[in-house]
């Protein structure tokens, strides 16, 4: 019964850990298009539809909410997780909100440059993916940060039309 609120929690697997967070409307939209049946019935059979509407709102709501808070508090975007995280978000929110596709994030990794992602910074996050070490002194992981949150910044208000 709880499937229907997009607010219940849900035990969920992500970033290497279970724990419980809310199935969001781009998770169910992406449980529908590519969820793949383990066990039990398909996810259309349980979740209800997510139209592009609905989706654009998840979108939106994701960057004016979660990643705008992130936004918020600088010591964050030190870590790479929040750097690789942010940008994909971003890139794969503008593509959503440009045609209505969702991708994933090898397919939004040529897209960060054209966000204003620095090419070094592309190339480091393309390094970590393929399991590659990337060493960054303290100087540079805060250089790092700022030019992301700018970046997210601007794609946010972008996005978001604020």
């Amino acid at each position: 019964g709880a499937v229907d609120d997009v607010a219940a929690e849900h035990l969920r697997w992500a970033h290497g850990e279970l724990y419980r967070h809310p199935l969001s409307g781009i998770a169910r939209a992406e449980l529908l298009r590519f969820g793949v049946t383990v066990h039990g019935p398909e996810p259309g059979a349980v979740l209800p539809p997510v139209g592009e509407a609905d989706l654009a709102t998840a979108v939106r709501g994701e960057l004016s909410g979660y990643w705008t808070d992130a936004l918020a508090r600088p010591h964050l975007w030190l870590q790479d997780v929040y750097v690789d995280v942010g940008l994909f978000s971003l890139a794969r929110a503008a593509t959503t909100l440009q045609d209505g596709r969702l991708i994933t994030k090898r397919e939004a990794l040529p897209r960060l440059a054209g966000l204003g992602v620095d090419a070094d910074l592309v190339a480091e996050i393309a390094r970590r993916r393929e399991g590659r070490p990337v060493a960054l002194s303290a100087r540079q992981r805060l250089g790092r940060a700022r030019h992301v949150r700018l970046v997210m910044a601007r794609g946010i208000s972008a996005l978001t039309g604020g």
